[in-house]
């Protein structure tokens, strides 16, 4: 999940990014979900599917000025089937916790939800800035895969689709303003994550190129 949040949004050729941003994403997720159901497994680490869920809630329902009111509702529904997927995959690993993990996504969820509200109420402007849940994001990306030390519900299209689509809007934001520091961490994170899925990967004789 990538937004706007800078003052010339206006622009025309950030309102077509936007766009493409948004396709991306939902192309990224489709993604996840198909190497998910094919690997029994899932391919976007637990708090990072939470944090999105929340975002994606709060931003085009609750937001003053949603930054991707359409494509956040499409966003959520399709997280929601993540953590679905998510869910199902622990569940068949301990089934004892099968109420017990779903209530304490929900509570961590509606406890973030809670932060954003907050977050935007006192216009401290953290939390209910896109980048800095990207730049977390793809700090646990680089976590998941080191901690599993395998590839299961992830592909190469995913890792270079989740970069791509953030990545034109940090470079747009790049040429018209100038860089922050979690733009650099985004790009410098979904960069380390690719080489070491591409590591994992030759490590168990994977085609990365067939493995979609």
């Amino acid at each position: 999940m990538t937004a706007f949040s800078f003052d010339i949004v206006n622009i025309q050729p950030l309102n077509m990014l936007k766009h493409i941003c948004g396709i991306l994403w939902i192309a990224t997720y489709l993604l996840v979900l198909r190497r998910g159901y094919l690997d029994n497994s899932y391919g976007i680490p637990a708090v990072a599917i939470l944090m999105n869920i929340a975002w994606e809630i709060y931003d085009p329902f609750f937001a003053n000025h949603s930054i991707m009111k359409g494509y956040g509702i499409v966003w959520l529904i399709l997280d929601i089937f993540i953590l679905r997927q998510m869910i199902a995959f622990h569940n068949k690993k301990r089934p004892r916790e099968s109420f017990k993990l779903p209530t304490v996504y929900v509570l961590w969820i509606m406890t973030y939800f809670i932060l954003l509200f907050i977050d935007a109420h006192y216009q401290i402007r953290l939390l209910t800035d896109a980048f800095f849940q990207n730049a977390i994001m793809s700090l646990l990306f680089i976590q998941m895969i080191i901690s599993r030390k395998d590839i299961s519900g992830q592909s190469l299209y995913i890792a270079v689709g989740k970069m791509m689509a953030t990545g034109i809007v940090i470079v747009m934001i790049m040429i018209h303003e100038e860089m922050k520091p979690l733009h650099l961490i985004i790009l410098v994170a979904d960069i380390a994550y690719i080489i070491l899925y591409i590591h994992y990967a030759r490590m168990r004789s994977v085609n990365i190129w067939t493995r979609i």
